[in-house]
């Protein structure tokens, strides 16, 4: 796989499976491009999609447990997560 040659716009934060330059193997990427988006908001999208969801578990005293991520639930309902592309913009703020 070559490294990726997708860059994120003013304003954009992107979500995305590749490999980036300089790197061995391809994994899930999150960039922003700056003009209002920053590394926050590349932060939370890949939380939102990697990291583990609280799931509440009666049986634990404190009624709640990790689970899996949205990626890993996708995988497991058959999804090709390796396809996943994901843009946003950060709102412009108004006067």
């Amino acid at each position: 796989m070559r490294a990726t040659r997708r860059k994120a716009k003013p304003g954009e934060v992107l979500f995305f499976f590749g490999r980036l330059a300089g790197e061995d193997s391809p994994d899930h990427v999150g960039m922003w491009g700056c003009a209002g988006a920053t590394s926050r908001h590349s932060n939370a999208v890949m939380y939102g999609f990697t990291g583990a969801r609280l799931q509440d578990d009666q049986t634990r005293p404190t009624g709640w447990k990790f689970g899996n991520s949205f990626l890993a639930d996708l995988e497991a309902a058959g999804f090709d997560t390796t396809t996943i592309e994901f843009s946003i913009r950060v709102k412009t703020p108004t006067g």
